[in-house]
């Protein structure tokens, strides 16, 4: 939370920099030079010609009336509206993985604060039930495998794990149809994201055991050597 606070403070520390820096005609030369310099974004107007959401047009380095803005893990407990959910919901991957739910939560933060982005409420291993490595997220714990005998040595997590069934995924896709209907006619920018093999594996603890690695740094070192499971 105190960390949350402390992003928050520094943003608005940022923006308020933004306001300073403006000269009259509403353009921002000093944050204008720094951006030419290193290949950003430059805060001089929008295109008349562009249609694109700010986000989207910022990103591709197109002028800008303004700053974009967005929160990295925008939506979640620092939000009375999203604790109160919790008490109906109480496990993150029934949040996460419920259509209605999580386009309700990703919807929260973009309702509250109006930002520029809407992130997917979600999470990087949702793709591994798919591929037969179920896990709970437990509060203040994380990631916690079930059925835990499944896993305990490498040939029956190799005999466990199965190529990823992309139909048990759907609410993903699903989700964001819905996120994207409610941001249309909108200036918002909808955000996805998605845990890669390697991440996956990095995280995934009987992965980790799989290349007879004790912590999850040890991982990286053993990928090199069984780089066909990866």
């Amino acid at each position: 939370m105190a960390v949350v606070l402390r992003v928050c403070a520094v943003l608005c520390v940022c923006l308020a920099l933004f306001s300073v820096l403006a000269d009259a005609s509403g353009s921002f030369p000093v944050v204008d030079g720094i951006n030419k310099m290193y290949g950003g974004f430059s805060l001089t107007g929008r295109s008349a010609k562009s249609k694109d959401p700010l986000l989207v047009r910022a990103a591709r380095g197109e002028p800008v009336e303004r700053v974009p803005v967005w929160i990295m893990r925008q939506a979640g407990r620092h939000m009375q509206e999203y604790r109160d959910l919790c008490l109906k919901h109480p496990t993150f991957r029934e949040r996460s993985e419920n259509v209605e739910l999580s386009t309700k939560i990703s919807m929260q933060p973009v309702k509250r604060y109006d930002l520029d982005g809407c992130i997917l409420f979600s999470d990087i291993l949702t793709p591994l039930p798919a591929m037969g490595i179920d896990f709970d997220i437990l509060e203040k714990k994380g990631p916690v495998l079930r059925n835990p005998s499944r896993w305990t040595n490498p040939a029956a997590i190799s005999a466990n794990i199965k190529p990823i069934d992309l139909d048990s995924l759907d609410f993903v896709g699903k989700t964001l149809q819905n996120l994207r209907q409610k941001l249309q006619g909108t200036d918002k920018t909808l955000l996805g994201f998605v845990g890669l093999p390697f991440t996956l594996g990095s995280y995934s603890k009987c992965v980790n055991i799989l290349y007879g690695a004790a912590h999850r740094s040890q991982f990286y070192t053993g990928i090199y050597r069984q780089q066909s499971i990866l």
